[in-house]
């Protein structure tokens, strides 16, 4: 950054977004501007803790030269935004300061205890009253925001996808099938660091991160197209491990998570459907085009083409010359062939068996379908 830019101008950006985490926007009105990590219907704090944080900057002031903990929490204070000062971001970032948080806390416990003391050198009385006009106030925000996080925002189809709640339900039913497969491929569509995703999920072990194979691509974020057994379709960089699978000449076990409709799998054996999934798009599984009979959800509206994302899960046994479906191309090639677009909303768990016959060849059969609702 200084490399691009007068010092002077530097300080001034890292006061300025110091300053910014001390704000209004950011602490009572809008919070963080990703909506994501946004409270609802606020900022990250309620607006009842304005006059609170208020007594405390009073309180500390005249505490702080003669009491040590004031001294620590004006130091605290001070500290807060550190983890956001230096990073390009639009405002203030509530995760990177999110550790520094505490320090407004005790600051809003402060003025409360100190709005107390003063109010009971009036009267007992007074302080009592003031003490249950606090709590009505505090329960109302705090219930008015607990009412709208664990209903509307809870339930709306951005913060589902945001989140990839999809891909975190497919890993825990993948999951207990880790230890039959040789090999995972999961897409990357519309999502986020999946590999990262899937290690907290599967509840990796640690040990295994470090001693397994890797493949990590450096790009603006680190990515990872392999790591042990895991593979992760980003552009063409997966191809040639797939190509290995079904030219070592042995059935290999691989499970493919994918989009419904990418990479041309079909026949799911197992759906999480996401928000809006009874109003679902129809769409064609080779171009990702909406079929013109099907009206698109209204979650749309709000998400945009997200609302088309969601992930399947295809375990198949990959060989070199066996042949899948009622098409009789080889995996390899159909997949080499399908252009890899999201082409539903569900997130689909597909297995299907291929069982061998040394007098026909192989064989594919699948399992029914079973539709999970969230």
């Amino acid at each position: 950054m200084a490399g691009r830019h007068p010092l002077p101008a530097v300080i001034g950006m890292i006061l300025g977004r110091w300053l910014e985490h001390f704000g209004p926007d950011f602490l009572f009105v809008r919070g963080d501007h990703y909506v994501p990590l946004k409270p609802v219907g606020q900022g990250e704090f309620g607006w009842y803790m304005l006059p609170l944080m208020l007594a405390g900057l009073v309180v500390l002031a005249m505490r702080v030269r003669s009491s040590r903990s004031a001294r620590v929490l004006l130091a605290m204070l001070i500290a807060y935004p550190a983890g956001d000062v230096i990073s390009r971001y639009d405002g203030a970032h509530a995760l990177r300061s999110a550790p520094g948080v505490a320090a407004l806390v005790l600051l809003g416990a402060w003025g409360a205890v100190g709005i107390r003391d003063a109010l009971r050198r009036r009267g007992l009385q007074l302080a009592r009253l003031a003490t249950v006009v606090v709590l009505i106030v505090m329960l109302g925000f705090d219930g008015r925001f607990l009412y709208r996080f664990y209903g509307e925002w809870s339930r709306d189809p951005y913060t589902y996808y945001n989140y990839q709640a999809d891909l975190v339900e497919a890993v825990r039913r993948v999951t207990p099938r880790l230890e039959h497969v040789d090999a995972v491929f999961c897409t990357v569509a519309g999502l986020n660091e999946p590999w990262s995703i899937f290690l907290v999920e599967s509840g990796h072990d640690p040990r295994l991160w470090f001693a397994e194979p890797r493949d990590r691509r450096a790009r603006e974020y680190d990515i990872f197209v392999r790591y042990g057994r895991m593979y992760f379709l980003y552009e063409d960089l997966w191809r040639p491990y797939l190509r290995r699978l079904t030219d070592d000449g042995k059935p290999e076990r691989v499970l493919f998570i994918v989009r419904p409709g990418e990479l041309g799998l079909q026949q799911p054996l197992d759906i999480v459907r996401g928000p809006g999934a009874e109003t679902r798009s129809g769409y064609s599984s080779a171009r990702c085009e909406p079929a013109a009979s099907v009206d698109r959800p209204r979650a749309s509206t709000a998400i945009g083409e997200r609302d088309v994302l969601a992930v399947q899960l295809v375990a198949r046994t990959v060989r070199r010359r066996t042949r899948v479906g009622h098409s009789g191309e080889p995996l390899l090639s159909r997949l080499e062939r399908e252009p890899g677009l999201p082409c539903a909303r569900d997130l689909a768990l597909q297995a299907l068996e291929v069982s061998r016959d040394r007098a026909r060849g192989a064989r594919l059969t699948a399992s029914p379908v079973r539709a999970i609702e969230p």
